[in-house]
């Protein structure tokens, strides 16, 4: 995962950026970056540490880019910089890799004045490296910045949690979001896709890169054949995992609060899906407030479960059953 030397602050940012650099001096053993997914929050940890390590910060904190501490961080071969991700994408990082972080943080800084390490994302880690990481945070060695970035903070033990100072990354008001989305999106597609994202911005560019607009028509149609009984929620789950589980697991969870506002008040204002409003209302027609809401309870613990152990597929295929369920129990 590369560190780019001249990554700049995103506008939504800034203020949380002001905030910590005013307790520089008094910088904490270990920060916990949080916030929805699409903030930048990995961008955030990446200038902060490189922050932490520069010789010659300007007078916002920002580094200079220049020093010998910001050349070594650009060509990602700093030796008093760690970064701790999965080994590879989509799996757990394991206590082996926290205690060989272990081994060497203990050492004295080789060139800056502080060591810094990111760890991202850190609701990845296992039980047993969060259980490892644990015993360091309870005795962190003097000199060192622990910065963990995660989607999921709630995923980390809270002993761990607990240790750390809590930052949170806010999503932006949404027209300081669509003034940044659409240098790059067209005004139409960029309020819908922020709506997809659920206000993060960079999410909501990656699913404009994505081609999202046009799987988002295939999964409401797969919803609609499941619905009508024309095809299997199991034939279904294979074009969501396609798309990506868990981009069509949040597509579900919208749709589905989309449906209950149909339900409760019938107005089609202020929907994920605004685009899509006579197609969910047909779908909403006949369906228990009730049964919406203990549906939309389910998926929502279905999202937590994905990137973890447990098939995704199975996962995907349970929630499209209990999707036809709705309508089984209709009839």
């Amino acid at each position: 995962m590369a560190i780019t030397m001249k990554a700049t602050l995103y506008p939504w940012l800034q203020e949380t950026w002001q905030r910590t650099q005013k307790d520089k001096d008094r910088m904490p053993h270990a920060l916990l970056l949080s916030g929805a997914y699409g903030l930048g929050k990995y961008r955030f940890a990446s200038l902060l540490a490189q922050s932490i390590l520069c010789n010659e910060t300007d007078q916002y904190g920002f580094a200079c880019g220049r020093c010998k501490n910001c050349q070594l961080f650009a060509a990602q071969s700093h030796p008093d910089f760690q970064l701790i991700s999965p080994e590879e994408k989509g799996k757990a990082i394991i206590v082996d890799q926290i205690r060989a972080w272990i081994n060497t943080v203990t050492l004295r800084p080789h060139i800056a004045a502080m060591k810094a390490t990111v760890i991202h994302p850190a609701d990845a880690m296992n039980h047993n490296a969060a259980n490892c990481l644990l015993k360091m945070l309870e005795e962190p060695p003097l000199g060192n910045v622990l910065i963990l970035v995660g989607h999921q903070p709630e995923r980390l033990p809270t002993t761990v949690r607990s240790r750390c100072r809590w930052i949170k990354l806010p999503i932006p008001n949404r027209q300081m979001a669509l003034e940044w989305l659409q240098k790059t999106l067209p005004s139409g597609q960029a309020e819908i896709l922020l709506q997809q994202a659920h206000g993060a911005p960079l999410y909501a560019q990656q699913l404009h890169e994505d081609e999202f607009m046009q799987h988002r028509d295939l999964l409401l149609g797969d919803l609609e054949d499941i619905a009508r009984q024309q095809k299997s929620p199991v034939v279904c789950a294979d074009h969501w995992q396609k798309i990506g589980a868990l981009r069509s697991i949040r597509w579900f969870q919208g749709l589905l609060a989309d449906m209950v506002k149909f339900t409760t008040t019938g107005d089609s204002a202020w929907l994920v899906n605004p685009d899509m409003a006579t197609r969910l209302h047909a779908l909403s027609k006949g369906l228990h407030l009730k049964e919406l809401f203990q549906l939309s309870e389910k998926i929502a613990e279905t999202g937590k479960l994905l990137n973890t152990p447990l098939d995704e597929r199975l996962l995907l295929e349970d929630s499209l059953i209990c999707w036809l369920r709705l309508y089984r129990n209709q009839r």
